[in-house]
């Protein structure tokens, strides 16, 4: 065990358990205080599921939902050390000990500030919550803007990076049906 100035249990190494614990004592389930937890990895017999790798375990937030735990990703500026990304879980809504846990996934935008990139809540997944000006951007094996949801123009492009003025959704290519082709948009 090592100590700091305010933790008796600054970095813990549980042979007992072989659990490696920062921030934490003996008791994992006492969320008295933020921990890290990494354990070696386990299967409950009925479950082809492992879990316990890595745990980070979160204090407060109430019945109601509220806070949970966060990874922050930091970098050097050259003058000093700033946050680039962070990934933040969170208890969406909680009621007679019925709730859903949700992730946000945020990066650093002009040097300022971390806009929510994608929210995966329990009813969905959600881009550009924020309404910025960020594109969405599915490629394929052979087209690097198979799908854009272009975010500044308001339109869906199917197989282009090119937007058309007054219009919702552009297609490149031929547009097919069941019975053949519906419409040629080349």
């Amino acid at each position: 065990r090592v100590e700091s100035d305010s933790n008796a249990n600054a970095f813990v190494v549980d042979a007992g358990t072989s659990i490696v614990r920062i921030g934490a004592g003996s008791d994992i389930a006492n969320n008295s205080q933020p921990k890290l937890s990494v354990t070696t990895p386990w299967k409950a017999s009925s479950s082809t599921d492992y879990d316990g790798t890595l745990s980070l375990v979160a204090t407060g937030g109430g019945a109601s939902g509220g806070r949970g735990s966060n990874i922050i990703f930091t970098g050097e500026d050259g003058a000093s050390a700033r946050t680039l990304a962070k990934i933040d879980s969170f208890k969406e809504n909680s009621t007679s000990g019925d709730h859903d846990g949700a992730l946000v996934f945020r990066t650093r935008k002009n040097g300022s500030g971390l806009p929510a990139r994608l929210h995966l809540l329990s009813y969905a997944a959600i881009f550009n919550d924020d309404s910025d000006d960020t594109d969405f951007i599915v490629e394929s094996d052979s087209n690097a803007n198979m799908l854009v949801v272009d975010a500044a123009a308001n339109q869906v492009v199917v197989g282009s990076a090119a937007t058309v003025s007054n219009h919702a959704l552009r297609v490149a290519g031929s547009v097919g049906g069941f019975g053949g082709d519906v419409a040629d948009t080349t």
